[in-house]
């Protein structure tokens, strides 16, 4: 007769199973944290190579027209009757890549599509507006970065993307600021900017050459002071206070995370200047001033009554800045070509 317990088929006992889970689940626990913190320094790592990259084209930009590429100005495609400010982070990408990504035109009379012997809205929309199929007799130049299509979007594409207008600043939707003019081919929301590998967008001010003040305070007209750099430049993007800058335009900044609660008014820490007018003590914490401002340089000079020289990272040349995993600029997971507070 056979024995029965030769016939038993080994198994789990409900306690091994339920051990085995548990196990499986904090396995799970400890690994998916650690492959997102992973993910995320990828991806950290690479929007630095970005900056470089975007940096060491600016500086050919410079090696060949004598100065960095601008920051500020109204989008020339628009008229200047329009007065529509291009943002530092279109207008690097206008100028190191073309709107087109296919090189930069210089604008000077050498250049001029109309004979009129000036360069206006008409020569900018003729540089760029030839059919892709007809001979082109303007020289470009570039383009100096060249990153891949996925690190270059416009609010255009954007939209197109995810089907939704909500919270976009308007500055950067078709028609300039909140239909107040504008709509050329090339008017704000056509006009491309690169982004970090979060997809957001990297931000990009100019110095301004020979002058002593770290930032420009005051509006035009009033009390106004040029200073090496200009919070407003990027205020499409940051939102700003108005209260400073050559294009002091007062509204919310670019919620791009989609995560605020009120983005009708939401700020990121660049909105505020943070400086006022011969102010030689430190700027006021989450503020633009702040963030780029050398404390080394402020350190090395401080008195004992806590006053300090202001200086601003890279005074000579410029500032790229990438928001960071958290989608706002300002804080510190920013990630820049200077080494912030």
């Amino acid at each position: 007769m056979q024995d029965r317990s030769f016939l038993r088929r080994p198994g789990f006992t409900l306690v091994e199973l339920m051990t085995v889970i548990a196990i499986i689940v904090l396995l799970v626990g400890i690994l998916i944290p650690a492959l997102s913190s992973v993910r995320k320094q990828a991806k950290e790592t690479a929007t630095a190579a970005i900056i470089k990259s975007i940096g060491d084209g600016c500086e050919m930009f410079h090696g060949d027209f004598g100065a960095y590429p601008q920051s500020r100005g109204y989008n020339p495609f628009e008229g200047e009757a329009a007065q529509i400010p291009l943002a530092g982070a279109q207008w690097l990408t206008l100028q190191l890549s073309g709107p087109d990504s296919q090189g930069y035109v210089n604008p000077t009379v050498k250049n001029d599509a109309n004979g009129d012997d000036k360069i206006d809205q008409n020569d900018w929309l003729e540089w760029y507006g030839l059919p892709a199929n007809q001979s082109r007799s303007y020289t470009r130049n570039g383009p100096y970065a060249d990153p891949d299509g996925k690190q270059v979007r416009s609010v255009n594409r954007v939209i197109e993307e995810n089907q939704d207008v909500t919270g976009i600043p308007s500055l950067l939707v078709s028609n300039g600021a909140g239909g107040n003019g504008g709509g050329s081919i090339w008017s704000n929301q056509f006009i491309p900017f690169y982004v970090d590998q979060f997809e957001y967008p990297i931000l990009y001010y100019a110095a301004t050459p020979g002058v002593k003040p770290p930032f420009t305070t005051g509006t035009p007209g009033s009390n106004f002071t040029i200073g090496k750099y200009d919070q407003s430049d990027n205020a499409a993007f940051t939102g700003s206070d108005g209260n400073d800058g050559r294009y002091p335009v007062t509204g919310p900044g670019w919620d791009l995370t989609g995560a605020q609660a009120d983005p009708a008014n939401y700020r990121h820490p660049l909105g505020t200047l943070g400086y006022v007018k011969d102010q030689d003590t430190w700027p006021d914490p989450k503020t633009f001033a702040a963030f780029v401002c050398d404390q080394n340089v402020f350190d090395n000079t401080a008195q004992s009554n806590g006053r300090g020289l202001l200086q601003p990272h890279n005074p000579n040349t410029f500032l790229l800045i990438s928001a960071g995993a958290d989608g706002v600029y300002g804080t510190g997971d920013d990630i820049a070509n200077f080494e912030h507070n």
